[in-house]
């Protein structure tokens, strides 16, 4: 989706929100008409939330589940971070394949966008235009690199010829 468009919609969407909470604001004395203006901004809230990749929470989920959830993610974070000081310590090459060795976790969880922020501060993984990270693999970067190398000496003979 084209930036300037996206960013058109996700004015939008707020401006919607923002109207309807108004709109609920003002009748507030008609409890149907106030709690529809309510669903309708928050419909609208959502869909800017989407746009812009931010996850709101429902607010059907319990406080104690999601305090579960981020001490979970805590404690996953600190085993990553662990590992990853053991395995720099021992001079071991930081891949997710020696991490998920050491730490023991699955290869899923380096996918999780808390744990990828972990490897890009950590500068395991960088930060890609379109948000999403890629780990840093000096065999891919070598294979790439004799790939193109190939190339442009297959260019290079295929020019030699022709003269």
């Amino acid at each position: 989706m084209n930036i300037s468009y996206r960013t058109e919609l996700l004015s939008y969407f707020k401006e919607q929100a923002d109207s309807w909470r108004t709109k609920a604001d003002l009748f507030s004395e008609f409890p149907v008409i106030h709690a529809n203006a309510l669903r309708n901004a928050g419909v609208f809230e959502r869909t800017a939330a989407k746009l812009t990749g931010v996850r709101i929470l429902n607010n059907k989920v319990p406080k104690e589940l999601q305090a579960k959830q981020e001490q979970q993610r805590q404690i996953t974070i600190n085993t990553v971070l662990g590992a990853i000081s053991e395995l720099r310590a021992e001079g071991h090459q930081l891949t997710i394949k020696n991490l998920m060795e050491y730490s023991g976790l699955s290869r899923s969880v380096f996918v999780k966008k808390h744990i990828r922020d972990v490897l890009v501060s950590q500068g395991i993984a960088t930060e890609k235009e379109s948000g999403s990270s890629q780990i840093k693999s000096k065999a891919s970067y070598g294979y790439a690199l004799k790939q193109k190398l190939e190339k442009r000496n297959d260019r290079f003979f295929c020019l030699r010829k022709k003269e």
